[in-house]
């Protein structure tokens, strides 16, 4: 009985791996077509972004935003679910007696940059003689012993904060070139009010000096 339990069991452990590690296919595949496809529509945004409408100039560069938002959204997810899977999938190696299998074997971040190649601590220990919060502190020690860690979330993060930078640049410019057009056409109107105002009032002296009645004068 114990037997046929132990292998019952393996068998739904076997089963529920290769589900998992089919998710976690799907998961990869997904990401990838993503980051495919996004850096490539917001380059050709960019690059055959012409001197349109000003409304279709502004719709453009706010749909991209609003979509490239919600990816991040959707990829913050997929990391979630990516987590979930790996741990998961690692547990089951375990339980199966795979020591040595992929997912818990799994290495981690080994290779980082400094962003800041200075001497932090001297750095720091001049900003504390002036500075007392040790919140503020904290965030400077932070800053100063920043590093780039060279891993899949960092490049997916940088190509969306990229992305997401160029879709706001060309909704800024967007709408600047729509309040310039509006402001212009202000402008335009407000002359073209100001010449008929100063007009209107020579017309009648232009009317009055010619002779009232001809026919008097030409007697």
């Amino acid at each position: 009985m114990d037997r046929d339990r132990d292998e019952d069991r393996r068998d739904a452990l076997s089963k529920e791996y290769g589900e998992v590690c089919q998710n976690f296919r799907t998961l990869t595949d997904i990401r990838f077509r993503l980051l495919t496809l996004l850096p490539i529509a917001t380059a050709a945004a960019a690059a055959f972004k012409g001197d349109g409408t000003v409304g279709g100039s502004f719709v453009l560069p706010l749909f991209g935003l609003l979509a490239t938002i919600g990816l991040v959204t959707y990829n913050t997810r997929n990391d979630q679910l990516y987590d979930y899977l790996v741990g998961r999938a690692a547990c089951i190696e375990r339980s199966l007696g795979l020591a040595d299998g992929a997912f818990a074997n799994r290495p981690a971040v080994w290779l980082s940059f400094r962003l800041l190649d200075i001497d932090h601590e001297k750095l720091l220990a001049l900003v504390a003689q002036r500075v007392s919060d040790g919140r503020v502190l904290r965030r400077i020690e932070a800053m100063l012993t920043a590093k780039w860690e060279v891993d899949h979330r960092t490049a997916v993060s940088t190509i969306y904060w990229a992305s997401i930078v160029v879709w706001l640049f060309l909704l800024l410019a967007s709408l600047s070139l729509l309040l310039g057009a509006r402001g212009h056409g202000s402008c335009v109107r407000k002359r073209r009010s100001r010449k008929t105002c100063n007009a209107w009032p020579l017309r009648p002296f232009k009317r009055r000096s010619q002779p009232i009645c001809p026919q008097i004068i030409r007697s």
